[in-house]
C-alpha cells in the first residue's frame, strides 16, 4: 500500500467505518511515519473542513490521564484558532477524556449539569481522527494504554489511529519462555497473550507502513528552500539517496533531515566559486548523508589516522566524506579554508578513478564492435574523440585498450575512419601523470588483445602508440604546478606542490622558476597561517625526502639566497603584530638552513 492508497484507506475509516475499533500503522523507527502524517495525511484530511487530525505523541507520557490532557489542550488550541468555524450540532462527546481530566486534576464531581455539559461539549471529536504516535516510547503500561484506547473507540465511538513500531512492543513474542532471555524486551513474555488478546478486541486493522522513500526525500529537500540543496530534489538524485540508505541499511528519515540541515549550514558558508560546482556539492551532501546515517545508528564514526582530505569508510566509494564536513558535524567547527583542498582532492580522485567508464556505452560499442552496425561503431569513435578533449571524462586506465581497438577498427574498416585526433589526445592526456597512475595496470588490458593481432601493420601501429604513451607518462609539463602569488591561494599552492613534488624532485629545480620579488611581496601580505603555508612549501621541497638535492644546489641556491635577503630586509620594518614578526623570523631561519643544505 503506497502513501496515496494509505491516505484513502484512513479517510474511508474516518468517514464510513462502523466497527468502533482503532486502526494501527506500524513501521520501523525513522521510516517516515510521522513525516507522512504531518505532510500527507493531515493536509489531505484538512481539505475537507469537517475532518481534522488531533496528533499526540506519547513519548515520555506516564499515564492515560496525561493523554487526555494532551488531547484536551490540543483541541482547545485548535478551537481558539477557528472558534467561529465550529457548530454545536452533531458533536461526538468523548467521556473517557473528561473522566481522565477529572481523575487527574481533581475536578469536583458535584459540579452542575450545565457546567459538566460545557466540559463535555468542549471536547468535540466529531469527524476527527485522534492519532497517537510513539506508542512504544511511552512509559504507560501497554495493556492499560490499550484499555484506554478501547474505551475511546468502543464506548465513545472515537476514530483513532495508533502509530507504532510494533517490533519494539512485541519483541518477546519470539523470545523463549526463559525470563533471562526476555530481560531486554519491551513487553514481558507473560503479557504477550494479553496484549494480543486486547489488541484483537481494540484494533481492527494493522497496516505495515511501506512509505515512499523517493517522494519523502524530495519533499524534505524542497522544504529547506535552499537553492543549492534543491538541485538534488529531482527523481534521479532521490534514487541515489535512497540507494545510499539501502547501502547503509538505514532508511531513517530523521537522520536524513539532520544531514540536510548540516549540508545547508555548510553551503551557506561556501563561496560561489565552490557551490557552482554541482558535482562537488553533491559529494558534500551525499557524503554527509552516509555519515549521518552511520552516526545516528551508533556505528563507528571515527576519522582515525586518515591523512586524506576525505574518508571513503565514513562516506561511500563514490561520495566520500570530506574532513571539513566531519569536523563540522562532530566538533561544530566549520573551517572553510579546507574547502579548496577538498575540492582539489575530489577532482584528482575522479580524474584517476579506474572504474568511472566501466559500463560506458561508447567504449562498450568499440570493445564489442562485432555486435554493432558499422554506423554505430563510427559514431562511437566520433563521440570518444570529442570526449577525449576533456581529460576528466574517460578513465586513463581504458586508454591502452582503447588505442588498440581504434587501430584494429581502422584497418578493419579499410581506413574509412579518422583516428589520428583520438591517438594524439590519448598521448597528450597522459603527459606527466606517471606518479598518479600505475603504468602496469594501464597497459595490462591491452596485452591479451595485442597478442591475438595477426596483421603486422596493426601490431606495429599499436606498439608505436603505446611507446608514445609510456614516454608521455614520464614527461613533466609543469615545474611549479599552478603557483599563484596571491595570499588567499597560499594553502592551495601548498597542496598543489605537495601533490607534484616527486616531479619537482626529478626536475632538480624549484626556486629558480619563482618570481622572487613577487614572492617576497606576497609573503608580506599573508596572514600568519598563509605565511605558515609558504614556509612549509620550502621545507617540503628542500627537506630530507628530496634525494636529488645536488641538482637543486646548482639551480636554486642563488634564488633562495635572494629571497633570504628580501625577507631579512622586510623583517627590519616596524611590525606591531608579534606573531607576524615571528613568522618572518622562522622563515629566515628556514631559508638559512636550506642554503646550508644546498651548499
Amino acid at each position: 500500500m503506497d502513501n496515496g492508497e494509505l491516505t484513502e484507506y484512513i479517510k474511508h475509516y474516518l468517514e464510513k467505518d462502523k466497527t468502533r475499533s482503532a486502526i494501527m500503522l506500524t513501521g520501523g523507527w525513522g521510516t517516515g511515519k510521522s513525516y507522512y502524517i504531518q505532510n500527507e495525511l493531515t493536509p489531505a484530511l484538512q481539505r475537507k473542513k469537517a475532518n481534522e487530525c488531533i496528533t499526540i505523541s506519547l513519548y515520555g507520557l506516564k499515564s492515560v490521564s496525561e493523554i487526555s490532557k494532551s488531547i484536551y489542550l490540543e483541541l482547545r488550541a485548535k478551537s481558539l484558532q477557528s472558534r467561529n468555524e465550529t457548530t454545536a450540532t452533531g458533536r461526538l462527546i468523548a467521556k473517557t477524556i473528561v473522566k481522565g481530566l477529572i481523575n487527574r486534576f481533581g475536578i469536583d464531581l458535584s459540579i452542575s449539569q450545565d457546567e459538566m455539559k460545557k466540559l463535555y461539549e468542549s471536547i468535540d471529536l466529531s469527524e476527527k481522527l485522534i492519532i497517537l504516535e510513539d506508542v512504544e516510547r511511552s512509559q504507560i503500561d501497554i495493556l492499560e494504554l490499550l484499555g484506554y484506547v478501547n474505551n475511546l473507540v468502543e464506548r465513545d465511538g472515537v476514530k483513532l489511529l495508533l502509530v507504532v513500531n510494533e517490533d519494539e512492543i512485541t519483541k518477546s513474542i519470539s523470545v523463549k519462555e526463559n525470563p533471562e532471555n526476555n530481560k531486554d524486551s519491551a513487553l514481558p513474555a507473560n503479557t504477550t497473550k494479553q496484549y494480543l488478546a486486547i489488541k484483537e478486541k481494540t484494533v481492527s486493522d494493522t497496516i505495515p507502513f511501506e512509505g515512499n522513500c523517493y517522494a519523502a526525500v524530495q519533499q524534505i529537500i524542497r522544504s529547506y528552500n535552499n537553492p543549492i540543496l534543491s538541485r538534488f530534489a529531482d527523481k534521479s538524485s532521490a534514487e541515489n539517496i535512497c540507494n545510499i540508505m539501502s547501502l547503509c541499511k538505514n532508511h531513517n528519515l530523521r537522520s536524513f533531515i539532520f544531514a540536510c540541515q548540516k549540508s545547508v549550514d555548510i553551503f551557506e558558508q561556501m563561496e560561489e566559486k565552490y557551490t557552482k560546482d554541482t558535482s562537488f556539492v553533491q559529494c558534500i551532501f551525499f557524503g554527509i548523508i552516509s555519515f549521518s546515517l552511520r552516526l545516528k545508528a551508533g556505528k563507528n564514526t571515527e576519522w582515525g589516522y586518515n591523512i586524506e582530505k576525505y574518508s571513503i569508510d565514513l562516506g561511500t566509494e563514490k561520495f566520500p566524506l570530506f574532513d571539513f564536513c566531519f569536523n563540522y558535524i562532530t566538533y561544530h567547527k566549520l573551517d572553510t579554508s579546507k574547502i579548496p583542498a577538498a575540492m582539489a582532492a575530489l577532482k584528482k580522485r575522479r580524474l584517476y578513478d579506474k572504474d568511472k567508464t566501466q559500463y560506458d556505452r561508447d567504449l562498450q560499442t568499440l570493445f564489442n564492435y562485432q555486435q554493432h552496425y558499422e554506423s554505430d561503431v563510427k559514431k562511437a569513435i566520433i563521440n570518444i574523440t570529442e570526449r577525449l578533449k576533456d581529460p576528466e571524462d574517460i578513465s586513463f586506465y581504458d586508454y591502452a585498450k582503447l588505442a588498440v581497438y581504434l587501430v584494429k577498427i581502422k584497418y578493419f574498416l579499410e581506413k574509412d575512419i579518422d583516428i589520428e585526433t583520438a591517438k594524439s589526445l590519448l598521448i597528450e592526456n597522459l603527459n606527466g601523470r606517471e606518479d598518479d597512475l600505475v603504468p602496469e595496470e594501464l597497459f595490462f588490458p591491452s596485452y591479451d588483445i595485442l597478442s591475438e593481432v595477426e596483421d603486422p601493420n596493426v601490431k606495429y601501429e599499436c606498439e608505436e602508440i603505446q611507446q608514445k604513451m609510456e614516454s608521455a607518462l614520464k614527461k613533466n609539463t609543469q615545474a611549479i604546478p599552478r603557483f599563484k602569488y596571491l595570499p588567499e591561494e597560499a594553502g592551495q599552492s601548498f597542496n598543489n606542490i605537495i601533490e607534484n613534488r616527486k616531479a619537482i624532485f626529478r626536475n632538480g629545480y624549484f626556486a629558480k622558476e619563482l618570481d622572487i620579488p613577487e614572492l617576497a611581496r606576497m609573503f608580506s601580505d599573508c596572514s600568519p597561517v598563509q605565511k605558515y603555508h609558504i614556509r612549509n612549501i620550502f621545507l617540503a621541497i628542500y627537506g630530507s625526502e628530496n634525494d636529488n638535492i645536488k641538482a637543486f644546489s646548482k639551480n636554486d641556491a642563488p634564488s633562495v639566497e635572494k629571497l633570504l635577503r628580501l625577507i631579512n630586509a622586510d623583517m627590519q620594518k616596524p611590525m606591531e603584530d608579534k606573531i607576524q614578526k615571528l613568522q618572518y623570523k622562522l622563515f629566515s631561519e628556514n631559508l638559512t638552513e636550506i642554503l646550508k643544505r644546498l651548499s
